[in-house]
C-alpha cells in the first residue's frame, strides 16, 4: 500500500512531496518505486503487443509477453541512469546546488505517471506531466528558479536525443560494415 500512497502524493501534491523528500534516504526506495512503475508499464505494453505475436505463433506470443517486461525494465533503468546523469549535469551547469543522488531520487519519483504512458493517445499527455514533475522536482531539489529548471530539462532531453543519434549512427555504421560489398 505504501507504493499507492507515494504514487498518489507524487501525482497530486508534487511540490509538497519533493520539498519533503528525505535527503539521507538511500537509493533502494526510489528504485523500488521506479521499478514498480516500469513493471506496470511493461505489462501494459506486453498486453498491447503480445496478441500480434500470438497470431503469428502461440509460442511467440507467450514468449514476447514475458520478454517485453524483462527487456523493458533493464532498458528503462539504463535510461533512468542516463537521464539522471545528463539532468544532473544540466542543473550543475545552471548553478543548481543539489547532488547526483538527489537528482536520481527525484527522477525516480517524477516518472510516476509513466504507468499510463502505454495507454494509446493519452500516453503523450501523461509523458508531458512527467516532464512537468521533472521540472518541479528539479526546481525543488536543486534550489533553482522555474526558468532554470525548464532550461535544464530541455538541455537534458536534447542531450538524450543527441546520444540516441550517436548510438544509432554507430549501429547503422556497424551494420553497413557487415554487409558484403561486391
Amino acid at each position: 500500500m505504501k507504493f499507492a500512497a507515494t504514487w498518489k502524493q507524487v501525482i497530486l501534491n508534487s511540490n509538497h512531496f519533493f520539498q519533503n523528500m528525505s535527503t539521507p534516504e538511500e537509493y533502494t526506495p526510489p528504485f523500488i518505486f521506479a521499478g514498480i512503475n516500469f513493471i506496470i508499464l511493461d505489462i501494459m505494453i506486453a498486453l498491447e503487443f503480445s496478441w500480434f505475436f500470438f497470431l503469428l505463433s502461440p509460442l511467440a506470443g507467450l514468449s514476447s509477453f514475458f520478454l517485453i517486461p524483462i527487456i523493458g525494465i533493464i532498458i528503462q533503468f539504463l535510461v533512468l541512469l542516463l537521464t539522471s546523469v545528463i539532468l544532473y549535469g544540466a542543473y550543475k551547469f545552471l548553478e543548481g546546488n543539489g547532488n547526483f543522488k538527489e537528482t536520481l531520487k527525484m527522477l525516480s519519483y517524477a516518472w510516476a505517471p509513466i504507468v499510463f504512458a502505454g495507454v494509446p493517445v493519452i500516453g503523450w499527455f501523461i509523458s508531458l506531466y512527467a516532464i512537468y514533475l521533472n521540472i518541479i522536482g528539479g526546481m525543488t531539489v536543486h534550489n533553482i528558479s522555474l526558468k532554470k529548471s525548464i532550461v535544464a530539462c530541455v538541455l537534458c532531453y536534447i542531450g538524450i536525443f543527441v546520444f540516441i543519434l550517436i548510438i544509432g549512427g554507430i549501429i547503422s555504421a556497424l551494420i553497413s560494415l557487415s554487409i558484403p560489398r561486391y
